[in-house]
């Protein structure tokens, strides 16, 4: 868990996990975890993300990682840093980039604002349903939770 953070590294699709982000999780700890994580990026949104393509801070309670890769399934380590890499090709950013958590959403919601995007950046992610919730194809219902209150004061 983060307390505070004034920089957190991220993996790049986790941004798309924080954003649709129902409650749901590989564990108790794991969902705990990542909670506390959007929870403390929503209390201090110019916190500073490096953006990364290995295992961070979100993995950290994952029951699944093992010698800081993912262990689900022998093609699981390859298939999420595919992932990762199509999030950072569709923002153009690179492993390593820095930048605030409200600068990031703002090119998260420029970026990655259409069902199809996703769809193609989860795959078969076994979350992308409940992510999705393609109750209304006009909107993105996983961006709906994350960010909701950023702005106020």
């Amino acid at each position: 868990m983060v307390n505070n953070p004034s920089s957190i590294k991220l993996r790049a699709h986790h941004l798309l996990c924080m954003r649709g982000f129902k409650g749901y999780g590989y564990s108790k700890d794991f969902v705990n975890n990542l909670r506390s994580i959007i929870d403390q990026l929503t209390a201090h949104p110019t916190t500073e993300i490096e953006i990364i393509d290995e295992c961070d801070a979100i993995c950290a309670h994952c029951p699944h990682k093992k010698n800081d890769r993912c262990a689900a399934d022998k093609n699981a380590w390859q298939r999420i840093k595919e992932r990762d890499h199509k999030v950072l090709q569709a923002l153009t950013l690179g492993v390593g980039t820095k930048i605030n958590m409200i600068d990031l959403t703002i090119l998260i919601e420029e970026k990655l604002n259409t069902p199809e995007v996703v769809q193609d950046i989860c795959g078969n992610c076994i979350w992308k349903d409940i992510c999705l919730n393609q109750t209304n194809s006009s909107t993105i219902k996983c961006f709906a939770n994350f960010f909701r209150n950023l702005f106020k004061e």
